[in-house]
């Protein structure tokens, strides 16, 4: 597995960042897995034993029922397909969140348990961003930030604990692999305070152009700012989607989302 060999060099994102990946698949793919858990009479649980818990309806299942509802795929083919992907993606998450990984003596960052695995739980563990709620709106901890990670620094990929073994004849360390990103992906040889400089102002760049496109697709569409969108606040989370009238200033916002 090509995690497994970046480890053993040293290679690997912050322990922030694995939680926030595990966190953005669990918010997605397992919202039956959160809900069964919320209603449990559990405290905590593994992410092994909670990728597993024993559900007819998860995400993969609904995926089944709605393309096989709209054309005349083979449905055996199907299932078996959907059944691996939801298997190798539950081998992704135990081995990402895990103590092999996600608490390897590479990895940096806080950990956040004393056995160096992300688990899932009910009690309040100073999350403070990005917990997930249930749809019976338990909240369920471990996944989301407290604020230590959100005060941490040196957590980016320019802090990696590169190993010996990874360049045994030269001396390398994390901010030499992220300088070589940053080449590979700018084709200029900038450092990254000029880099990020410039992409804020492209940014800004971007913001006024879409400012406009807004105002545009605004008046072809309806000419004025009762017209209905479909909004939905919360981007991937368990919120469906509604309908909201653009107003004041937060037409910007609405649009792009």
């Amino acid at each position: 597995m090509a995690l497994q060999t970046g480890a053993t060099f040293g290679y690997m994102p912050s322990s922030i960042q694995k939680k926030a990946l595990i966190n953005q698949l669990v918010g997605f793919f397992y919202r039956d897995e959160v809900d069964i858990f919320a209603k449990s009479n559990s405290d905590t649980i593994t992410l092994q034993d909670f990728v597993n818990q024993n559900t007819s309806n998860n995400y993969f299942d609904k995926v089944f029922l709605d393309i096989t509802s709209k054309s005349t795929i083979d449905k055996v083919q199907l299932k078996k397909q959907l059944v691996d992907l939801r298997n190798s993606l539950n081998e992704f998450i135990v081995y990402y969140g895990g103590g092999e990984y996600y608490g390897s003596d590479a990895s940096y960052g806080p950990v956040i348990t004393t056995n160096k695995a992300l688990q899932l739980q009910k009690t309040n563990n100073n999350e403070v961003e990005r917990t997930i709620v249930a749809s019976n709106n338990v909240k369920i901890y471990g996944l989301g930030f407290t604020q230590t990670d959100l005060t941490t620094q040196n957590i980016g990929i320019g802090n990696m604990k590169i190993k010996d073994v990874a360049f045994p004849y030269i001396k390398k360390n994390g901010n030499d692999v992220y300088q070589q990103l940053l080449f590979n992906n700018n084709s200029i040889n900038d450092l990254a305070p000029a880099i990020y400089t410039k992409g804020i102002e492209f940014s800004k760049l971007g913001t006024n152009n879409m400012k406009g496109l807004a105002t545009q697709a605004k008046a072809i569409i309806a000419g004025n700012l009762s017209s209905p969108i479909i909004y939905d606040n919360d981007g991937i989370g368990p919120n469906n989607p509604s309908s909201v009238a653009l107003s004041g200033n937060d037409d910007f916002v609405k649009f792009n989302k």
